[in-house]
């Protein structure tokens, strides 16, 4: 029969190895998986930036384009991929029609270990952003066969 100290001694010892466990578990996701990490490391340069990529640690930046401002915020792993959220911020300059997507985001998916600019290639993004850039490459594209339809015409004559 087990005495009523002992019992509470094996209950003791039982709680406190549950708490080392559960303390091994949070340094495990913390340092290791950035479940519970909240920090977001404020990026001033590219190379930061891309180094946070590559390792798909949380980071943002601020990239400062000539036509455009440019927020990039690595949100870290999701789904096999590393999650990056791009907004359009400020349009400087060019096209008017570019004001139309300012202040819209996108979410791209880069694939680990991979360093490219988020959003280089659309098919890897979702968003209101993507949307309003395909819209814009499709009008381009418009009045480009419009303006030049003679050209094409007189060229797709030579082929036949």
């Amino acid at each position: 029969m087990v005495k009523g100290g002992s019992k509470k001694r094996v209950v003791e010892i039982m709680l406190l190895f549950a708490i080392f466990v559960v303390l091994l578990l949070l340094i495990y996701f913390v340092v290791y998986e950035d479940i519970f990490l909240i920090f977001t490391e404020e990026c001033r340069d590219s190379d930061c930036f891309n180094k946070n990529l590559a390792g798909c640690k949380r980071a943002r930046f601020i990239n400062e384009e000539p036509e455009a401002t440019w927020i990039e915020t690595i949100k870290g792993k999701a789904e096999g991929a590393c999650e990056v959220e791009v907004e359009l911020a400020v349009v400087k300059e060019g096209k008017i029609d570019l004001r139309t997507i300012e202040g819209e985001k996108m979410l791209c998916y880069q694939p680990l270990n991979a360093v490219s600019f988020p959003g280089q290639d659309l098919t890897k993004c979702t968003g209101k952003l993507k949307e309003g850039m395909q819209d814009l490459i499709i009008k381009k594209m418009h009045s480009y066969i419009l303006e030049n339809l003679g050209q094409i015409n007189e060229e797709l004559s030579k082929v036949l």
